[in-house]
């Protein structure tokens, strides 16, 4: 949480000293001489992400420069495995059940599926004409899906507890809806109508009982007019 809380603010401030802020109303052409950027861009991404274990993500997003080097965007992306430590431990405190009353080893395992929409400020940093760095924030909403799977002997036997007098509840099968807030940093080179872009991302996911925060590297390709 100091983490994605320490990202928000040095972008914030970074954002409030922007001096071309106060002397732009809106995004124009850029000169011949000028460096070049993205005024209105689309592309995908991929990448991994990063909690308890780390797993394959990937998304979109879309933006538009609304001032000198600032931008706004909205994106939307899926992280394969979610889950948390606390998750994991509330998980396999079944498996001692479940192993007495099948009177053979039980094993436990769970993912946890996120799925996120953004909205957010990108602060660009003109480095060369083609090269650029940039810190954002955002903020939006994310779901996060718990799904636990239980094994004998190495068998899936989740759909047949009940035999076992086992029956999973909500607190280990269920799907949070929450707020999601983060920051992070990033580069992107642009060569004419292509951009591609490379960056670290922390999103914080407002889950019960604590916050799970999600680390996320980035690949993207896009276009950009």
């Amino acid at each position: 949480m100091k983490r994605v809380m320490y990202a928000i603010g040095l972008t914030a401030m970074t954002l409030m000293a922007a001096p071309a802020l106060a002397q732009t109303t809106g995004a124009s052409a850029p000169s011949a001489n000028a460096p070049s950027v993205n005024l209105v861009y689309a592309g995908g991404f991929l990448g991994v992400g990063a909690v308890q274990n780390t797993a394959s993500i990937a998304g979109g997003e879309l933006g538009v420069r609304v001032f000198h080097n600032l931008d706004v965007f909205v994106e939307g992306g899926y992280d394969k495995d979610g889950v948390p430590r606390r998750r994991v431990d509330l998980t396999n405190t079944l498996v001692p059940i479940l192993t007495k009353a099948s009177g053979k080893t039980a094993t436990a395992s769970i993912t946890a599926p996120v799925k996120f929409g953004l909205g957010g400020l990108r602060y660009v940093f003109d480095v060369t004409n083609d090269f650029h760095a940039y810190v954002l924030a955002e903020g939006g909403k994310a779901s996060i899906e718990y799904k636990p799977r239980y094994f004998v002997n190495g068998t899936d036997v989740t759909d047949s507890l009940a035999t076992y007098g086992i029956t999973l509840g909500s607190d280990l099968v269920s799907t949070e809806a929450v707020p999601a807030y983060g920051g992070g940093f990033g580069f992107w080179y642009t060569k004419g109508y292509v951009y591609v872009d490379a960056s670290l991302r922390l999103l914080s996911l407002q889950t019960a009982s604590q916050s799970t925060n999600l680390t996320r590297a980035h690949i993207g390709l896009g276009l950009r007019f």
